[in-house]
């Protein structure tokens, strides 16, 4: 009974694990789609919104407390790094540069969360770590140095933003793990969102980025139901599954599929050129963080295998 249990949560893990792989691939078209439709902080703030209040709701009515103190504490850092500063500058990033080229930059996070988790629990640095880092950063270096976008007005915003955007989520995917035992996933990622949502709305109004809602087209209405239900409320409580379930190296390596999707969709519906740059790079960067985490994948495998 207890061994069919274990098989049983696993499965749903990667179930889970699949799910996030696919859906967070698709946002980066999705969200390409918004940023044009209405301000980026507008789209930011009221997906954040809708999925928070869906969130918090649900699990108010089942009759969970309000976070204070250290809760409230770590709700409100991990808010800034997820959602003001990941999801804000990703959808940001998406006005100057493609969605492959984006998703292709995020793929290298767990090159990030390595890092982080070596320097945290001083583990020693291994040749496949710092030959992925090298292969990774050839890659990305193609990627972002293609001769056509190069030339493209905002480009390098584009890059930095998003470079600024994978940064913050690795630091907020290490923090989150950590405390993982400590607080409930699901109902913290509610009011992360909710918490976002506010901040976004407050800057909007400062800089004069609000934009009238019944100006929103329906195609930025569809981007924005899509980001919230799919991109949002489902995906991250897919991914606090995943947390709970796999080990946090195993948990990060969805990016792996993320881009693959991401330039499919791209190419195939948005009309973004697949030039041999990108091909290459992409190519180069998928590479190199699989050989950065491989060895310590299979110690997780061998450690968690029943």
């Amino acid at each position: 009974m207890k061994k069919l249990l274990i098989i049983s949560t696993r499965t749903k893990a990667f179930a889970a694990f699949a799910f996030v792989s696919v859906v967070w691939g698709s946002t980066w078209a999705v969200g390409k789609e918004g940023v044009f439709e209405m301000p980026v902080l507008t789209l930011s703030y009221l997906r954040n919104a809708i999925a928070g209040i869906v969130l918090v709701g649900y699990f108010l009515l089942k009759g969970h407390s309000l976070p204070r103190g250290v809760d409230l504490l770590q709700i409100l850092r991990l808010s800034l790094l997820l959602f003001v500063l990941n999801t804000g500058f990703s959808l940001w990033s998406l006005r100057f540069i493609p969605a492959h080229t984006a998703a292709i930059i995020g793929c290298t996070s767990p090159l990030l969360i390595s890092a982080l988790q070596i320097l945290l629990h001083r583990r020693r640095v291994n040749v496949f770590f710092i030959s992925g880092c090298i292969i990774s950063l050839l890659g990305v270096t193609i990627l972002v140095y293609d001769s056509v976008p190069l030339m493209q007005r905002g480009y390098g915003l584009g890059i930095v933003l998003s470079v600024v955007a994978v940064v913050a989520w690795c630091i907020g995917f290490v923090l989150m793990e950590g405390k993982k035992e400590a607080m409930n996933l699901y109902h913290s990622f509610g009011w992360q969102l909710l918490f976002s949502a506010v901040i976004l709305y407050v800057v909007a109004v400062i800089t004069d980025n609000t934009f009238p809602l019944n100006s929103i087209s329906a195609k930025g209405w569809m981007a924005i139901g899509y980001l919230s239900l799919f991109g949002s409320i489902l995906a991250f409580v897919c991914l606090a599954y995943i947390i709970n379930h796999l080990p946090s190296g195993i948990a990060s390596l969805y990016v792996f599929i993320n881009p693959v999707v991401a330039v499919i969709i791209s190419v195939l519906l948005l009309d973004e050129g697949l030039t041999s740059a990108v091909a290459i790079g992409a190519m180069l960067a998928l590479l190199g963080v699989w050989v950065s985490v491989r060895k310590r994948e299979q110690n997780h495998l061998s450690k968690t295998a029943v």
